[in-house]
């Protein structure tokens, strides 16, 4: 071997053990300065706890196992969010764009069965932020974050803590850019694409109701929920005891909603914006009950698009549809009875325009079985910016035997009709504070009976109610004329019970002998 050649290698193997021994070195240094950072120079308002940070300078790697990570804390007891993680990798991390940028960039960011704790009534940021946390942020760039296996909880602090619950819930998103812009917003990132999924979720809703699904997925911009469910928390009898005005006793349940190209978004105006191409609700079922012993809620009532025009969260759903839905409305009068029924089922209904970011118009076409085999459809349409709330109503009902009103009007009514409704249309148009409605009805062998407490025919005075009613309404003269009348509305009258108002108005003026 020359002279020369045992001088190359000599250098070669210098310039490797000095790259070594610097790489050591500068391992050595920024393990120091993390720990150091971690130990002293932390904002004030975080507290870290059992943590093992490795860091790997040819790998490009930082790892953490385990971690507790404490926000807004005085102490682990006290805390406003925490998050403990089994794993932490940082993988692909760009020493030069750290360096020469002051941006950090990595491949990915992966943190294994963390356990996220939340507790919604502190408030204890404002006094724990110090002027240094002011500083402008670090722009930050995932390729790839993910969270595996994560249960979360938010807490309310109170009797009745617990106001979410999310278990094995798995989250990726992917080209994550965190900046002073994007930390100003609900949302305190940008990303291009994701997907997650998890095993069972439960939110309290309000003071009396939960809100449960068994699993979730967001996989290729399809969002699936299954099993949803929406549900008083008390039995019917304890739930009334807790009331002192009346309000309706809830049991929703939805085997499977899909949303398709659904998209979460920041909102200008709101918290968040949810954005779908279409909602399909498969075999939804509505149970409704409601104690009429309690006191009347009287309150002023708005409409259905001034509702979802004040939602917390913008909605942009070009399409929702309902498939084979199924809605029973209990209506309890007298406790010593049975409870009077309301039933439509067979419901399938179409959505175009649920939204609250746009000045469309909403229309809602549906068509249900009434009772047992009465048909009926409808359209509904309004506005959900329109101060006045005009909307319009149109329904039509065919072939009604009325002895099967006999479960709503026999416990409520102490009566019951029989005869046979052919056919009733209506339109109705209106506001918040007055309606017209044109309606046409045609009926054959009416007949009121009034009962007494045993439900036996009281005679006399079902003759004397019957000289006041017209018993057929396909008299030549008569058949398909229509009935118009117009009616102020109650500020404290619901929509639905603004709707029956103007149908029974015109019932009467056709049915009452005048």
């Amino acid at each position: 071997m020359s002279a020369l050649m045992k001088k190359w290698i000599l250098s070669i193997s210098l310039l490797l053990l000095t790259i070594i021994f610097v790489g050591i070195g500068v391992q050595f240094w920024v393990q120091q300065k993390i720990n150091a950072y971690i130990a002293e120079d932390m904002p004030s308002s975080i507290y870290v706890k059992n943590h093992d940070v490795k860091f790997n300078l040819w790998k490009h790697q930082l790892t953490c196992r385990p971690l507790e990570v404490y926000y807004d804390a005085d102490s682990t007891d006290n805390y406003t969010s925490k998050i403990a993680v089994e794993n932490i990798d940082i993988n692909g991390l760009k020493y030069y764009q750290l360096w020469k940028n002051d941006k950090i960039i990595l491949d990915n960011l992966i943190l294994s069965n963390p356990v996220i704790t939340h507790h919604k009534s502190n408030n204890r940021s404002a006094d724990s932020k110090t002027a240094g946390e002011s500083k402008k942020a670090i722009d930050i760039y995932i390729d790839k974050f993910q969270l595996e296996s994560a249960e979360v909880m938010i807490l309310n602090n109170t009797q009745d803590s617990i106001t979410l619950t999310i278990n094995d819930f798995n989250l990726i998103l992917r080209d994550i850019m965190v900046s002073d812009k994007t930390l100003n917003n609900h949302l305190p990132f940008q990303y291009s694409d994701s997907y997650c999924s998890y095993d069972s979720l439960h939110l309290k809703v309000g003071n009396y109701e939960y809100l449960v699904s068994n699993f979730g997925q967001l996989k290729y911009g399809n969002f699936t929920i299954n099993d949803f469910r929406y549900f008083t928390k008390h039995d019917r009898t304890s739930y009334n005891k807790l009331l002192s005005l009346e309000r309706d006793h809830v049991d929703i349940n939805i085997d499977n909603i899909k949303f398709t190209n659904f998209k979460l978004k920041n909102s200008k105006n709101r918290k968040l914006a949810f954005f779908a191409d279409s909602v399909y609700l498969n075999s939804p079922v509505a149970k409704l009950y409601r104690d009429k012993s309690l006191e009347d809620n009287i309150r002023n009532r708005i409409f259905y698009g001034e509702k979802i025009n004040r939602a917390l969260i913008d909605m942009n759903f070009d399409n929702v549809l309902v498939v084979n839905g199924f809605l029973q409305h209990e209506i309890h009068k007298d406790l010593s009875r049975e409870p009077g029924k309301l039933k439509f089922k067979n419901i399938y209904s179409t959505i175009s325009n649920f939204s609250n970011v746009n000045q469309k118009q909403t229309y809602i076409s549906f068509q249900t079985k009434f009772m047992e085999e009465a048909k009926v459809k409808g359209n509904w349409s309004f506005s959900t910016i329109d101060p006045k709330g005009t909307f319009q109503f149109t329904g039509a009902i065919d072939n009604l035997p009325l002895k099967d009103l006999d479960q709503l009007m026999i416990p409520n009514q102490n009566s019951r009709m029989t005869g046979f409704v052919n056919s009733v249309d209506f339109n109705i148009m209106g506001n918040l504070h007055n309606s017209s409605c044109d309606l046409t009805i045609d009926y054959q062998d009416l007949k009121l009976i009034l009962l007494d407490e045993e439900n036996k025919k009281r005679k006399i005075v079902s003759s004397l109610a019957n000289i006041m009613i017209h018993d057929d309404g396909t008299i030549p003269d008569e058949k398909k004329d229509k009935i118009s009348i117009t009616i102020d509305r109650d500020p404290t009258t619901s929509f639905w019970k603004y709707i029956w108002q103007n149908i029974k108005t015109a019932l009467a003026e056709d049915i009452i002998k005048l």
